[in-house]
């Protein structure tokens, strides 16, 4: 009996070290994972901001890039950082389609506006009275593609916010 009482005593205890040992891992994941999550949140505020900006602009009017996705730019270029990662799975998966989307949406931008003249800076999409080569329905897809991938990033944006919410 002493034996038996033996054996599952240390059993039990070899599997409460086993379970110790995966929660400290677990809880140093989700620690890690937390302070990546705040400084998402910090870098880009839903309600102000690039995210804000891409909610609620029309791209068939003239915009500036670079101060208008200034956030979105800076958290890009944190997350090239190799620190600036989740270890969940699903939040870093989350966190690469919305970088996925973003140089999607940018690269549109380069390839489809043009500098405006009268405001040095600012870009819009090129206009039919602008050049013999534009008619109004290109003008008219790339204004709704824009304004589609703007929705994408900010779809991609609310599943990692609301997906890390949920997790940690």
């Amino acid at each position: 009996m002493d034996v038996l009482q033996w054996a599952i005593t240390t059993v039990i205890g070899i599997l409460g070290i086993i379970v110790g040992r995966l929660w400290q891992k677990y809880d140093r994941t989700v620690e890690k994972d937390k302070i990546t999550f705040a400084k998402t949140l910090e870098m880009l505020p839903s309600q102000s901001g690039a995210i804000f900006f891409l909610r609620t602009y029309d791209f068939g009017s003239a915009f500036e890039p670079i101060e208008d996705l200034k956030e979105l730019r800076a958290f890009h270029d944190h997350c090239s950082r190799p620190e600036f990662f989740y270890l969940d799975k699903e939040l870093e998966r989350l966190r690469m389609e919305l970088l996925d989307s973003f140089n999607e949406f940018d690269d549109q931008i380069y390839a489809e506006t043009s500098s405006w003249g009268l405001n040095p800076g600012f870009y819009r999409i090129r206009r039919p009275e602008d050049y013999e080569d534009v008619n109004s329905e290109k003008f008219h897809a790339v204004r709704n593609e824009l304004n589609n991938r703007a929705k994408l990033i900010c779809e991609k944006y609310d599943q990692l916010i609301k997906t890390a919410h949920r997790k940690l």
